[in-house]
């Protein structure tokens, strides 16, 4: 989709010119080997390289300066970040700390000396950058002054947000100010939006996101698995059972190189064998979690804190420092009245999500039970009555806070996220915040619901109808087409590419 993006960008404006084009996946590596003429003069750098600090081919690092005092102290920030990305990248946790630090300044080496050498006027990701490389470009870009450009999806289905930068969604900013002083009514919002909003305000409607329900969990549980005996039937039925058994050969023995912070080319028969041990670290903290948890008494006043899955860009790089969400909960535990508890509710994905094996460790539960007014509740509990019964909601950048908001409920929001400007929700970076924004909920402090209503429009204004990959399109039954999609978010790229 990203690809055809890139050449409608280029249809659209003849000036644009794509310098350098870093992507992985099939159909970048045909891109990468075929050349069109579009791209002729473009550099090309598989991400599993770039991972692993390998230079693109033919770019000569001879000439770039080493890296010293001044530029590693001026993205100590960077640094602290990237360490935490890198989990993503280190599947069985067996990298030493000093060579993912080795590798973190060979990126800084390498992609200073590319912005500096090719000055480009900007950097597109198809994604807020949370993958430890690409998080590496987006500072370095910071500190050189050279504009970046990406698009987030937001809860509202089908909606997306250009934004230049991870910590303040400025297109969405100013369009809130131009509402100030203004009463939109539900009936003023697109239709899209409007859908949106009568169901989150609707109590009879449990409006679960596709990626939590239980299908979608199986799904993601197991990428790599033999097939169940009805899916063997139906094959013989249709007659499909010896190409079908065709594909299942290639998917395990076919090898495929994976980002990794060392080279690796896995066969799908590997990956299955590795799937089975990571699900069994899974396992083992979940019967952890399940140890400490307890129904909910709902007759006590708290604040319920979703917790996110983990490693996920929704609290690296959007988390800030808050990716590690135990600092979330001790400055929450401090801070709360003497008669309040945190009720906390793991996300479903982290025992079932790619890679959420690396997100947790053994005790992870039992440091956050040592609180003595925190307690865990079952995975099974309702949200939305979590919600409803609660004083307020707390999580670094999650879905739960929107769906408070829109609730009638104040939110607590730890990370950098496009509802943050939202009347009704705090945004907390420390234990003074904190007790400030649990004192006014204490004293009965709520969203104006016409306050909300104007941040919608807002919304309303400042996104572009789109979805970022298939999975969205699916999960949220849109009825976009590719092809609109493609011309929205080529369109979004554009109007910010033209901006000063």
């Amino acid at each position: 989709m990203l690809i055809e993006v890139l050449k409608k960008l280029q249809e659209r404006d003849k000036s644009v010119e794509v310098v350098y084009w870093e992507g992985t996946k099939s159909h970048f590596e045909n891109l990468a080997k075929n050349k069109p003429d579009l791209f002729r003069d473009a550099i090309f750098h598989l991400t599993e390289d770039a991972v692993i600090g390998l230079p693109a081919y033919g770019v000569d690092v001879s000439q770039f300066p080493p890296v010293g005092k001044v530029l590693v102290n001026a993205l100590l920030e960077c640094e602290s970040q990237v360490l935490t990305m890198m989990n993503t990248v280190d599947l069985d946790n067996n990298i030493p700390l000093s060579k993912k630090k080795n590798i973190y300044y060979s990126y800084i080496k390498y992609w200073h000396g590319i912005l500096v050498s090719l000055k480009p006027d900007a950097i597109l990701f198809g994604d807020i950058p949370h993958l430890s490389v690409h998080y590496v470009i987006y500072c370095i870009a910071k500190m050189l002054g050279i504009r970046t450009i990406t698009f987030k999806a937001i809860k509202i289905g089908g909606r997306v947000i250009f934004l230049d930068d991870l910590k303040d969604y400025k297109n969405l900013r100013l369009e809130l100010e131009k509402a100030k002083g203004r009463n939109f009514k539900v009936e003023d919002l697109s239709s899209d939006v409007q859908e949106h909003y009568k169901k989150q305000t609707n109590p009879h409607i449990d409006n679960q996101a596709f990626y939590t329900k239980k299908q979608y969990l199986k799904q993601r549980a197991t990428p790599y698995h033999l097939p169940k005996r009805r899916v063997l039937t139906k094959h013989i039925r249709s007659r499909t059972f010896l190409s079908a058994t065709s594909d299942y050969v290639k998917m395990f023995f076919h090898k495929r190189t994976i980002p990794h912070l060392e080279k690796m080319r896995y066969s799908g028969a590997y990956l299955w064998y590795k799937e089975y041990g990571w699900s069994k670290i899974k396992k083992r903290h979940k019967e952890e979690y399940e140890k400490s948890q307890s129904n909910p008494d709902f007759s006590k006043k708290y604040i319920y804190v979703a917790l996110h899955n983990q490693p996920e860009c929704s609290t690296s790089a959007m988390g800030d420092i808050f990716v590690d969400q135990i600092l979330m909960i001790d400055i929450l535990s401090a801070s709360i009245p003497h008669d309040w508890r945190l009720y906390i509710k793991e996300s479903p994905l982290q025992w079932s999500g790619p890679r959420t094996h690396t997100g947790r460790y053994r005790g992870y539960y039992e440091e956050i039970s040592k609180r003595k007014n925190v307690q865990f509740v079952p995975v099974g509990t309702s949200t939305f009555e979590l919600i409803e019964k609660s004083q307020a909601v707390a999580s670094v950048t999650g879905s739960a806070n929107w769906e408070a908001i829109v609730r009638g409920k104040p939110a607590l929001a730890f990370g950098h996220v496009w509802y943050m400007y939202c009347d009704g929700v705090f945004r907390v970076s420390d234990g003074d915040s904190c007790k400030v924004a649990t004192e006014k909920i204490r004293n009965g402090y709520k969203p104006d619901k016409q306050q909300v209503l104007n941040f919608l429009a807002a919304v309303d204004r400042a996104s572009v109808r789109g979805f970022p990959n298939r999975k969205f399109k699916e999960g949220y039954n849109l009825d976009m087409t590719y092809e609109e999609n493609i011309k929205n978010i080529t369109e979004g790229f554009y109007q910010e590419l033209q901006k000063k």
